[in-house]
């Protein structure tokens, strides 16, 4: 026997926030300050690192992070909502994407290449740089819009 699904029709908020937006930008102008920036190398014995590599991966699954948190969560309202979802999730996925950018040696096979010349790994920025612009402007506009119990699927 099967069951039937019910759905009832929810109001979808579609109300962008100018907080987000503004954080949205400043984040895209720091991600794009510290991929285009003169590398600096620190060493650890015999391996070396690359600090924009680290910083790149760092903004990034922060940002990602935060594009997740912003999804599952109900619209925000204010300034508490915006700092509490945004510095939570942020420095969480801060600290993950800092250990895969060390691990993965992102700053050594592009960052360093780019500073001197390549056009593919240049190239390789920029698609970076706009995947993450992609993935900040969907947090901010995300932090505004209400989908969470839109459809509520239950049995009758």
């Amino acid at each position: 026997m099967m069951a039937t699904v019910m759905y009832t029709y929810r109001k979808v908020s579609r109300r962008m926030s100018v907080g987000a937006a503004i954080l949205a930008t400043f984040l895209i102008l720091i991600e794009m300050a510290v991929l285009f920036a003169k590398p600096t190398v620190s060493f650890d014995g015999s391996t070396y690192y690359v600090g924009q590599g680290i910083a790149a991966f760092a903004i990034l699954m922060g940002g990602l992070f935060w594009a997740i948190t912003e999804m599952f969560t109900r619209a925000g309202r204010g300034f508490w909502t915006l700092a509490a979802r945004f510095g939570f999730s942020f420095v969480i996925g801060a600290i993950f994407g800092g250990i895969i950018g060390a691990l993965v040696h992102f700053g050594r096979l592009v960052i360093i290449p780019a500073s001197a010349g390549n056009a593919l790994a240049g190239f390789l920025l920029f698609a970076y740089l706009f995947l993450f612009g992609c993935i900040i402007t969907t947090a901010a506009y995300l932090h505004g819009l209400n989908s969470t119990g839109k459809m509520k699927g239950g049995k009758q």
